[in-house]
Protein backbone atom coordinates (compact mmCIF):
# COMPACT_ATOMS: atom_id res chain seq x y z
CA UNK A 1 0.00 0.00 0.00
CA UNK A 2 2.86 2.37 0.84
CA UNK A 3 4.41 1.79 -2.60
CA UNK A 4 1.09 2.51 -4.32
CA UNK A 5 0.73 5.75 -2.38
CA UNK A 6 4.20 6.79 -3.59
CA UNK A 7 3.24 5.92 -7.19
CA UNK A 8 0.07 7.97 -6.79
CA UNK A 9 2.02 10.96 -5.46
CA UNK A 10 4.37 10.78 -8.45
CA UNK A 11 1.47 11.22 -10.86
CA UNK A 12 1.71 15.01 -10.61
CA UNK A 13 5.19 14.74 -12.17
CA UNK A 14 3.84 12.79 -15.15
CA UNK A 15 4.23 14.14 -18.67
CA UNK A 16 1.50 16.60 -19.65
CA UNK A 17 -0.24 16.29 -16.29
CA UNK A 18 -2.81 19.01 -16.97
CA UNK A 19 -3.56 17.81 -20.50
CA UNK A 20 -4.02 14.18 -19.41
CA UNK A 21 -6.36 15.30 -16.62
CA UNK A 22 -8.34 17.45 -19.06
CA UNK A 23 -8.58 14.61 -21.61
CA UNK A 24 -9.61 12.11 -18.95
CA UNK A 25 -12.28 14.47 -17.62
CA UNK A 26 -13.45 15.30 -21.16
CA UNK A 27 -13.91 11.66 -22.13
CA UNK A 28 -15.64 10.96 -18.81
CA UNK A 29 -17.97 13.92 -19.37
CA UNK A 30 -18.73 12.89 -22.96
CA UNK A 31 -19.39 9.34 -21.79
CA UNK A 32 -21.84 10.58 -19.19
CA UNK A 33 -23.53 12.82 -21.73
CA UNK A 34 -23.99 10.03 -24.27
CA UNK A 35 -25.19 7.62 -21.60
CA UNK A 36 -27.66 9.97 -19.93
CA UNK A 37 -29.09 11.46 -23.11
CA UNK A 38 -28.86 8.33 -25.25
CA UNK A 39 -31.64 5.81 -25.59
CA UNK A 40 -29.47 2.81 -24.79
CA UNK A 41 -29.23 1.66 -28.40
CA UNK A 42 -25.68 3.01 -28.72
CA UNK A 43 -22.61 1.93 -26.76
CA UNK A 44 -20.56 5.04 -27.54
CA UNK A 45 -20.99 6.41 -24.03
CA UNK A 46 -19.57 3.23 -22.53
CA UNK A 47 -16.51 3.41 -24.77
CA UNK A 48 -15.82 7.03 -23.81
CA UNK A 49 -16.20 6.21 -20.13
CA UNK A 50 -13.83 3.27 -20.60
CA UNK A 51 -11.19 5.45 -22.23
CA UNK A 52 -11.36 8.07 -19.48
CA UNK A 53 -9.88 5.70 -16.91
CA UNK A 54 -6.77 4.92 -18.95
CA UNK A 55 -5.21 8.39 -19.07
CA UNK A 56 -3.80 7.72 -15.63
CA UNK A 57 -1.31 5.25 -17.17
CA UNK A 58 0.91 7.84 -18.84
CA UNK A 59 0.88 9.98 -15.70
CA UNK A 60 1.86 6.99 -13.58
CA UNK A 61 4.50 5.62 -15.97
CA UNK A 62 6.37 8.66 -17.30
CA UNK A 63 7.95 9.71 -13.96
CA UNK A 64 9.92 6.43 -14.10
CA UNK A 65 11.68 7.66 -17.27
CA UNK A 66 13.57 10.29 -15.24
CA UNK A 67 17.20 9.38 -14.49
CA UNK A 68 16.69 9.75 -10.75
CA UNK A 69 13.89 7.16 -10.76
CA UNK A 70 15.76 4.92 -13.23
CA UNK A 71 18.32 4.23 -10.51
CA UNK A 72 15.71 3.97 -7.77
CA UNK A 73 14.32 0.70 -6.34
CA UNK A 74 10.87 2.13 -7.04
CA UNK A 75 11.41 1.94 -10.79
CA UNK A 76 10.13 -1.64 -11.14
CA UNK A 77 7.20 -1.04 -8.81
CA UNK A 78 6.15 2.04 -10.79
CA UNK A 79 6.44 0.35 -14.20
CA UNK A 80 4.64 -2.84 -13.14
CA UNK A 81 2.32 -2.90 -10.13
CA UNK A 82 1.93 0.86 -9.75
CA UNK A 83 0.79 1.64 -13.29
CA UNK A 84 -1.37 -1.47 -13.49
CA UNK A 85 -3.22 -1.02 -10.20
CA UNK A 86 -3.88 2.69 -10.75
CA UNK A 87 -5.07 2.10 -14.33
CA UNK A 88 -7.35 -0.79 -13.37
CA UNK A 89 -8.74 1.14 -10.40
CA UNK A 90 -9.65 4.16 -12.55
CA UNK A 91 -11.15 1.90 -15.22
CA UNK A 92 -13.27 0.10 -12.62
CA UNK A 93 -14.53 3.42 -11.24
CA UNK A 94 -15.58 4.70 -14.67
CA UNK A 95 -17.03 1.30 -15.55
CA UNK A 96 -19.09 1.30 -12.36
CA UNK A 97 -20.61 4.60 -13.43
CA UNK A 98 -21.61 2.93 -16.71
CA UNK A 99 -23.15 -0.01 -14.83
CA UNK A 100 -25.18 2.27 -12.56
CA UNK A 101 -26.53 4.33 -15.47
CA UNK A 102 -27.49 1.24 -17.50
CA UNK A 103 -29.25 -0.39 -14.53
CA UNK A 104 -31.14 2.79 -13.65
CA UNK A 105 -32.24 3.34 -17.24
CA UNK A 106 -33.39 -0.27 -17.58
CA UNK A 107 -35.48 0.16 -14.44
CA UNK A 108 -37.23 3.29 -15.69
CA UNK A 109 -41.01 2.90 -16.27
CA UNK A 110 -40.75 4.04 -19.90
CA UNK A 111 -37.80 1.80 -20.82
CA UNK A 112 -39.93 -0.83 -22.56
CA UNK A 113 -41.92 1.87 -24.36
CA UNK A 114 -38.77 3.10 -26.09
CA UNK A 115 -38.46 -0.18 -27.94
CA UNK A 116 -34.96 -0.95 -26.64
CA UNK A 117 -33.97 -4.60 -26.40
CA UNK A 118 -32.79 -5.44 -22.88
CA UNK A 119 -29.99 -7.69 -24.16
CA UNK A 120 -28.65 -5.02 -26.52
CA UNK A 121 -28.90 -2.52 -23.68
CA UNK A 122 -26.68 -4.56 -21.36
CA UNK A 123 -24.32 -5.73 -24.10
CA UNK A 124 -22.67 -2.31 -23.66
CA UNK A 125 -21.16 -3.66 -20.43
CA UNK A 126 -19.50 -6.63 -22.10
CA UNK A 127 -18.35 -4.45 -24.98
CA UNK A 128 -16.83 -1.83 -22.68
CA UNK A 129 -15.16 -4.48 -20.50
CA UNK A 130 -13.49 -6.18 -23.48
CA UNK A 131 -12.49 -2.78 -24.87
CA UNK A 132 -10.83 -1.88 -21.55
CA UNK A 133 -9.05 -5.24 -21.46
CA UNK A 134 -7.63 -4.77 -24.96
CA UNK A 135 -6.33 -1.31 -24.04
CA UNK A 136 -4.89 -2.50 -20.71
CA UNK A 137 -2.87 -5.12 -22.54
CA UNK A 138 -1.83 -2.53 -25.12
CA UNK A 139 -0.51 -0.08 -22.53
CA UNK A 140 1.61 -2.83 -20.99
CA UNK A 141 3.50 -3.00 -24.30
CA UNK A 142 3.27 0.67 -25.29
CA UNK A 143 6.48 2.06 -23.76
CA UNK A 144 8.53 -1.05 -24.57
CA UNK A 145 7.37 -2.03 -28.07
CA UNK A 146 5.72 1.20 -29.17
CA UNK A 147 5.27 0.81 -32.92
CA UNK A 148 4.36 -2.89 -32.87
CA UNK A 149 1.87 -2.46 -30.04
CA UNK A 150 0.32 0.58 -31.73
CA UNK A 151 -0.26 -1.28 -35.01
CA UNK A 152 -1.76 -4.29 -33.20
CA UNK A 153 -3.93 -2.04 -31.02
CA UNK A 154 -5.30 -0.09 -34.00
CA UNK A 155 -6.06 -3.35 -35.81
CA UNK A 156 -7.87 -4.79 -32.78
CA UNK A 157 -9.84 -1.61 -32.11
CA UNK A 158 -10.92 -1.35 -35.77
CA UNK A 159 -12.02 -5.00 -35.69
CA UNK A 160 -13.73 -4.31 -32.38
CA UNK A 161 -15.66 -1.37 -33.81
CA UNK A 162 -16.59 -3.30 -36.96
CA UNK A 163 -18.10 -6.11 -34.87
CA UNK A 164 -20.14 -3.55 -32.93
CA UNK A 165 -22.00 -2.16 -35.93
CA UNK A 166 -24.14 -5.21 -36.67
CA UNK A 167 -26.22 -5.96 -33.58
CA UNK A 168 -27.59 -9.23 -34.98
CA UNK A 169 -24.08 -10.63 -35.43
CA UNK A 170 -22.39 -8.79 -32.58
CA UNK A 171 -20.45 -11.19 -30.32
CA UNK A 172 -21.11 -8.81 -27.41
CA UNK A 173 -24.87 -9.21 -27.85
CA UNK A 174 -24.52 -12.98 -28.16
CA UNK A 175 -22.41 -13.18 -24.99
CA UNK A 176 -24.93 -11.03 -23.13
CA UNK A 177 -27.80 -13.15 -24.40
CA UNK A 178 -26.07 -16.29 -23.11
CA UNK A 179 -25.35 -14.71 -19.72
CA UNK A 180 -28.88 -13.37 -19.24
CA UNK A 181 -30.33 -16.73 -20.28
CA UNK A 182 -33.80 -15.51 -21.15
CA UNK A 183 -34.40 -13.28 -18.12
CA UNK A 184 -34.09 -9.57 -17.45
CA UNK A 185 -31.52 -9.79 -14.66
CA UNK A 186 -28.14 -8.27 -15.63
CA UNK A 187 -26.33 -9.73 -12.60
CA UNK A 188 -24.33 -12.36 -14.50
CA UNK A 189 -23.44 -9.84 -17.20
CA UNK A 190 -22.23 -7.32 -14.62
CA UNK A 191 -20.16 -9.90 -12.73
CA UNK A 192 -18.55 -11.28 -15.90
CA UNK A 193 -17.79 -7.73 -17.09
CA UNK A 194 -15.89 -6.95 -13.90
CA UNK A 195 -14.06 -10.28 -14.14
CA UNK A 196 -13.01 -9.46 -17.71
CA UNK A 197 -11.55 -6.09 -16.65
CA UNK A 198 -9.74 -7.58 -13.65
CA UNK A 199 -8.38 -10.36 -15.89
CA UNK A 200 -7.14 -7.67 -18.27
CA UNK A 201 -5.41 -5.99 -15.35
CA UNK A 202 -3.73 -9.25 -14.34
CA UNK A 203 -2.51 -9.83 -17.90
CA UNK A 204 -1.31 -6.21 -18.02
CA UNK A 205 0.69 -6.74 -14.81
CA UNK A 206 2.35 -9.97 -15.96
CA UNK A 207 3.21 -8.49 -19.36
CA UNK A 208 4.71 -5.46 -17.59
CA UNK A 209 6.82 -7.78 -15.44
CA UNK A 210 7.97 -9.80 -18.45
CA UNK A 211 8.94 -6.65 -20.35
CA UNK A 212 10.40 -4.80 -17.37
CA UNK A 213 14.03 -5.43 -18.35
CA UNK A 214 13.30 -4.67 -21.99
CA UNK A 215 14.65 -1.26 -22.97
CA UNK A 216 12.20 1.58 -23.34
CA UNK A 217 11.20 2.24 -26.92
CA UNK A 218 13.20 5.21 -28.20
CA UNK A 219 10.23 6.23 -30.33
CA UNK A 220 7.88 6.16 -27.33
CA UNK A 221 10.26 8.22 -25.18
CA UNK A 222 10.89 10.76 -27.95
CA UNK A 223 7.19 11.08 -28.62
CA UNK A 224 6.48 11.59 -24.92
CA UNK A 225 9.25 14.16 -24.50
CA UNK A 226 8.17 16.01 -27.64
CA UNK A 227 4.60 16.22 -26.34
CA UNK A 228 5.80 17.52 -22.99
CA UNK A 229 7.54 20.44 -24.72
CA UNK A 230 4.41 21.61 -26.53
Amino acid sequence: MKDLIICFKLIKYGTQFKLMCILGAAFFGLGLLFEIQGMGSTNLGGLYLSLSGLYIFQLAFTPSIAKLVQTSPYKKKIQTAGTTVLSVFCCLVSFTVLVIIRVLKAGAPDFADNGIDIITHYSALIQAAIFVTVLLIYIAFSFKMYLTSLIICITLVMTFMFLSFNETKSPFVKITEFLMNGNDSPLNTIIVSYVIIIAGGIICYFVSCLLYKHELSGLAVKNTMRQSLK
